[in-house]
């Protein structure tokens, strides 16, 4: 009798160091971002579910592999899974609710700005302040989907992209931003900045260079790119 009670003290033992193991490394897994307000997405690629703790909702995160980042709402037990490709995502003001965001993010890159050589558009206007009307993510709208559209605008929209990321930079934990310019379908220029602090403007400064593939000094080299001597021009932010 007194084995079987030993026995099963152990198995307890060993079940609840094993679920306070799962926890810590999913704690781990995830970070809560620093800002006031948690970001949503109006029309979710991916629908919210149901999770008792935001220990269950970034288990929910980590096997979804387009998942960088969960905000958990406590009063409601909502976990919504952001896809930070395809979700427009938004900023709001919970109290009950955080966004987190994996720590694995800092190896990947999203692309948020792109635009292909011939495309007549305005680079520092449609970066800065908004995108091409009518043009989406090249990941959701489809040619089938633009078969309406003008041959000039199909063009346009399908050789450009402007990531809606932009324009919430200020509460994302970006950590670097790498400028690629090709030439003939080649890297002509890949430059990674340091994106700690910045906003969507001053991250593109010398003293913020992390790589470049040349050499340079910070206080006395002029950081100019003329956008039109190589393209595509792509933006990422890691």
């Amino acid at each position: 009798m007194m084995n079987s009670i030993f026995h099963f003290t152990l198995l307890c033992f060993w079940l609840l160091s094993l679920t306070m193991a799962s926890n810590t490394i999913l704690q781990n897994l995830f970070k809560r971002i620093p800002f006031d307000k948690c970001l949503a997405s109006k029309d979710p690629a991916y629908p919210s579910q149901s999770a008792s703790s935001r220990i269950q909702c970034s288990a929910l995160c980590a096997r979804k592999n387009f998942c960088r980042y969960f905000t958990y709402e406590r009063s409601n037990s909502k976990c919504s899974l952001l896809h930070s490709w395809n979700d427009i995502l938004g900023l709001q003001s919970l109290d009950d609710s955080q966004t987190y965001y994996s720590v694995d993010e800092g190896n990947i890159w999203n692309m948020i700005y792109f635009v292909k050589s011939g495309v007549d558009v305005n680079v520092s206007a449609t970066y800065s302040e908004g995108g091409i009307s009518g043009c989406q993510s090249p990941v959701v709208v489809t040619k089938e989907k633009m078969v309406s559209e003008t041959t000039e605008e199909n063009d346009k929209c399908l050789n450009y992209y402007r990531s809606n990321l932009i324009d919430i930079w200020n509460n994302l934990p970006i950590a670097k931003v790498k400028l690629v310019i090709k030439k003939d379908s080649e890297v002509a220029v890949s430059l990674v900045f340091d994106g700690r602090g910045s906003t969507k403007e001053s991250w593109f400064d010398v003293s913020k260079i992390l790589e470049c593939p040349w050499p340079f000094e910070a206080n006395t080299t002029h950081l100019h790119v003329a956008m039109n001597m190589y393209v595509p021009y792509l933006i990422f932010v890691s």
